[in-house]
């Protein structure tokens, strides 16, 4: 990732808290363990400690001994994160391994514990404090994401690394990074989701379908990276359904299924196949870990996306059908949308993050809503948006945003919230304020942008762009939506300054299909943008 210039993150202070928490103990100074040698890297700290003998075995069988003793100068890192397994942890997973049988044997296979130990060996330094419930921030060597799951026990929280294995001591600060150690040990990613998922027989109906209608080959599509050295896969997710919840809907068998989705219609590779649409309904074109969903419309295989709103639990194509009925205070409460099944979600895989709903996900056209798009698609900004800082992101890094006339933007995210003040450039009137934690790219010049959307429902929209208030080295701009202009040229450096930010009301825009739309916004007169977010409400 080639980003340059940036701020250090400030410290959050939720997740301080719960790193706290996790130690079980009131004294914040004896909370954060740095037990180790300043002077000692993290090898030498492996080798002095015989509970880690195993590992220390490992690490020589894949001849990383020198990684782990040397600075990180992996894609300019500076500073490891090591989830460390103790001897117990090694031997439970030799015990559930189905290839081997001890650890003479594990060793004998140098390329399977070079995938151990890169897998558990973060490109980056990230003490307790700074886990998220959820996707951590960096990617592992061999160019993976582990997750962090939260879990109460007793008065503590406890931190589980892709729901597999609980941390055990943390933050133990040594010359070349920080260790955590583990009580079990990682299973290091070497299935595409489709071939984890092909290995559970609880997932067999859903793999047969996936299998049936011709996605196999797809969703395990790869092709070879150099750099890396090895296969990079298409990333995606997938929201799998388990034999168990198929159960609960009286489908008990691959038959079932299809007598339930497309009865008498057997051509399940023709597009126009319900069960075809159905399978592909499941899988988004991204890959997106449980805390990286935003409320918006995400892009499936098929035409119709899946919608999530973020208000509350993270609810999936709100409207869909009512699934259940709460009673509270005398109010009645209709549950017409679907949530993550928790404790079957997060899973990790070659080709990205595999979830499961807590109901079967048919396809869904959902109502129209209001849609914003504040460029999370884009790899580097959804690793950074969470961290307060400011971050140069180069043309060549940027898959749905191009520059022409510049070679990189900027990526600004605000340490605070900020007021945003809705109003219309022309009258100048405004109707409301909001609040909100505000981000925005940047660029400068005689520049134009064009930025290729999500899927959007099609329908009749008012378009509007949210920036950053005005100066007098703004810009001036012309928009278009598919080459087509839309509204007249907006003066930026006239916006008021009395405002964090404000909308631009451009006008209305008719979306005939779901994809394919690009927004172009031209500099007719050179100087800065800062475009916080772009808005379709629905008329």
């Amino acid at each position: 990732m080639r980003i340059k210039n940036i701020i250090f993150p400030l410290v959050i202070i939720a997740p301080l808290i719960l790193g706290l928490w996790a130690c079980g103990n009131d004294d914040p100074d004896e909370n954060i363990f740095f037990n180790g040698d300043e002077y000692q890297n993290i090898m030498q700290y492996i080798d002095e400690n015989p509970e880690y003998d195993y590992f220390a075995q490992i690490v020589r069988s894949a001849s990383m001994t020198d990684v782990l003793s040397s600075y990180n100068h992996h894609d300019g890192g500076s500073d490891y994160t090591l989830f460390l397994p103790d001897n117990e942890a090694v031997e439970a997973f030799i015990a559930d391994s189905r290839n081997y049988n001890s650890i003479e044997v594990l060793l004998a296979d140098s390329s399977y514990t070079r995938s151990i130990v890169q897998y558990h060996l973060v490109n980056a330094e990230i003490f307790s404090y700074e886990f998220p419930n959820g996707v951590l921030s960096d990617r592992t060597i061999s160019n993976y994401f582990l997750t962090v799951v939260f879990r109460e026990s007793g008065d503590s929280i406890v931190y589980a690394i892709n729901d597999e294995a609980a941390v055990m001591l943390t933050n133990i600060d040594l010359s070349n990074g920080v260790v955590h150690t583990l009580d079990k040990m990682l299973t290091p990613v070497v299935y595409t989701s489709y071939d984890l998922l092909a290995m559970d027989p609880e997932f067999s109906i859903f793999t047969e379908m996936l299998d049936k209608v011709g996605l196999v080959e797809v969703l395990n599509d790869s092709t070879y990276n150099e750099e890396l050295g090895r296969d990079v896969y298409n990333e995606f997710t997938m929201f799998a359904e388990s034999n168990t919840l198929y159960d609960d809907n009286g489908i008990k068998s691959f038959a079932d299924l299809c007598e339930h989705i497309s009865p008498g219609q057997t051509d399940y590779t023709s597009e126009d196949n319900p069960l075809n649409r159905y399978a592909k309904y499941h899988v988004l074109t991204q890959s997106l870990f449980l805390d990286e969903f935003y409320t918006s419309v995400f892009n499936t295989y098929t035409d119709y996306p899946v919608s999530v709103d973020l208000e509350g639990d993270v609810k999936f194509n709100v409207g869909t059908e009512v699934f259940d009925t709460l009673y509270e205070n005398n109010d009645t409460i209709l549950v017409d949308y679907l949530l993550l099944d928790i404790e079957n979600s997060n899973k990790v895989s070659k080709s990205g993050a595999i979830h499961q709903l807590n109901h079967l996900l048919y396809p869904f056209s959902p109502a129209l809503k209001t849609v914003e798009f504040e460029f999370y698609e884009e790899n580097y900004v959804a690793q950074v948006k969470d961290v307060a800082g400011s971050y140069d992101i180069y043309d060549e890094d940027l898959d749905y945003i191009d520059l022409m006339g510049l070679e990189w933007l900027r990526y600004v995210k605000q340490s605070s919230d900020l007021t945003i003040r809705k109003l219309n450039p022309v009258n100048s009137s405004y109707p409301v304020t909001e609040e909100g934690d505000k981000d925005y790219v940047q660029y400068y010049g005689n520049v134009q942008l064009t930025y290729t959307m999500p899927k959007i429902l099609p329908g009749t929209y008012t378009l509007q762009l949210v920036c950053k208030r005005g100066y007098s080295y703004n810009a001036n701009i012309q928009t278009y939506l598919d080459d087509v202009k839309v509204g007249n040229i907006v003066d930026l450096t006239k916006a008021p300054k009395t405002s964090s930010y404000y909308y631009i009301d451009l006008g209305t825009v008719r979306i005939g299909e779901a994809d394919g739309h690009v927004l172009k916004i031209e500099n007719v007169i050179p100087g800065m943008v800062n475009l916080a977010k772009i808005v379709l409400e629905p008329k």
